[in-house]
C-alpha cells in the first residue's frame, strides 16, 4: 500500500524486518516451474491482454529472486498492460564475482537467443518490448546479433538498454546494426556517476556505451 515507485521494498533490519510482509515488501508469493516450452507459451498465449510483451534482463550483481522482483516493480511502476516477463542468467550475486558474472553473460546468449526466436515465433504478441540493465544488455545484444544471424526475425517494438555494461565502440561496430534493424525504437540510458559502470572502464580497460563521462556516445537512430 505504501509503495514507492521506482523502489524494490525488502525487509529492513534497522526496522526490525527480518522477514518478507506482503503488505510491506515486493516479494515472490508462488512460484512454478514449468519445463515444457510448448505448456509455458500456451499458458503466457492465454493470459488476458496478450497483445504486448515487456522482457527484463538483469544485470550484474543480481540473484534470480532479486531479478524477478525488479521486472514486477518495472511493469507495476509502469503500469504495463501486458505481459510481463524476466530472463534471468546465472549472476553469482556478488560484488567480487564481476568476472565470473561476465563469463556467465557470455555463455548465456546463445540461449536468450533461441528464447527471442521462440517468443516472436511462438508468442501471439503484437509487440515485444525489452528492457536490459548493465551486463544483461551484454547478453541481449550479442543474442540479438546470434538471432539475426540464424535466420530469425525478431519483431521487436522499443528496446531499451538502461546503464549498459558494453563498450562503446564494439556496441557501434559489432551490435548496432543488429539491434537498431531487429526494433523499432532503441533508447539507450546513460549515467554520469555509475561507480558499477566506472570499475567496469577499469577492469576492461574501455569506456562503457552507459557513461556519459567523459562523453555521451551518439547514433543516428538511437
Amino acid at each position: 500500500p505504501n509503495h514507492t515507485m521506482g523502489i524494490v521494498e525488502r525487509p529492513k533490519w534497522y526496522k526490525l524486518q527480518f522477514s518478507e510482509n506482503p503488505e510491506k515488501h515486493v516479494m515472490i508469493r508462488a512460484l512454478e516451474k514449468i519445463d515444457d516450452p510448448g505448456v509455458f507459451f500456451s499458458t503466457i498465449n492465454g493470459l488476458e491482454n496478450s497483445k504486448e510483451a515487456l522482457l527484463f534482463i538483469h544485470g550484474f550483481n543480481v540473484k534470480f529472486d532479486s531479478g524477478i522482483r525488479r521486472a514486477a516493480q518495472i511493469s507495476y511502476d509502469m503500469d504495463f498492460g501486458g505481459v510481463s516477463l524476466a530472463y534471468s542468467w546465472p549472476s553469482q550475486g556478488k560484488v567480487r564475482d564481476y568476472n565470473k558474472d561476465k563469463s556467465n553473460a557470455d555463455w548465456s546468449f546463445p540461449h536468450l537467443a533461441e528464447f527471442l526466436t521462440e517468443l516472436s515465433s511462438k508468442g501471439k504478441f503484437d509487440r515485444i518490448h525489452i528492457m536490459a540493465h548493465s551486463m544483461g544488455t551484454r547478453v541481449l545484444c550479442k543474442a540479438i546479433k546470434e538471432a539475426r544471424n540464424s535466420g530469425a526475425d525478431l519483431k521487436l517494438a522499443n528496446v531499451i538498454l538502461a546503464a549498459p555494461d558494453l563498450d562503446s565502440q564494439v556496441f557501434k561496430e559489432q551490435y548496432f546494426d543488429h539491434v537498431d534493424d531487429s526494433s523499432e525504437r532503441l533508447t539507450v540510458y546513460v549515467s554520469s556517476d555509475d561507480a558499477a559502470l566506472k570499475v567496469s572502464s577499469k577492469i576492461n580497460g574501455f569506456s562503457r556505451l552507459g557513461l556519459s563521462n567523459p562523453n555521451i556516445v551518439v547514433i543516428p537512430d538511437m
